[in-house]
């Protein structure tokens, strides 16, 4: 999915979205495809203001992936699946206060990915460790 042609990027991403409709495990899977994104530092994309992050289709033009872009690409993606299109979904940022580290999540209904991680769990699961730091709701794409 992440090739140096943008017009196959975009079929690959489509046919990724296909693969999820019917998929025993989409969250999983799309975590897993987007595991093998080219990673970028670019600080012009900042976790705290929402206004500096990419849409779905710069975010495939560009082909270079932070943090926040995963997170915003496996939300994307989601999205613009009829199986989850009507979900709500939010990016959480939250600090893991014993080790002090600041990570973005994203929530799907009752759930929450966590990229980096490659974990998937259940908000009720979230340890006692997490606080939320920010809540930015997403805004529907269909």
């Amino acid at each position: 999915m992440f090739s140096e042609v943008y017009e196959d990027r975009l079929i690959k991403w489509k046919a990724l979205r296909d693969t999820l409709e019917a998929s025993k495990d989409p969250l999983r899977d799309v975590v897993e495809a987007y595991s093998h994104a080219p990673v970028v530092h670019n600080k012009s994309i900042n976790i705290w203001d929402n206004r500096t992050w990419r849409g779905p289709w710069e975010l495939i033009q560009e082909n270079g992936y932070t943090e926040t872009c995963i997170i915003l690409g496996i939300c994307y993606t989601l999205q613009l699946t009829e199986r989850f299109s009507k979900n709500r979904f939010e990016i959480h940022i939250i600090t893991e206060v014993e080790k002090q580290e600041t990570f973005m999540l994203l929530s799907i209904g009752q759930t929450f990915i966590q990229p980096m991680g490659k974990s998937i769990i259940q908000h009720n699961e979230a340890p006692g460790s997490w606080v939320p730091q920010k809540v930015y709701p997403m805004p529907a794409l269909h």
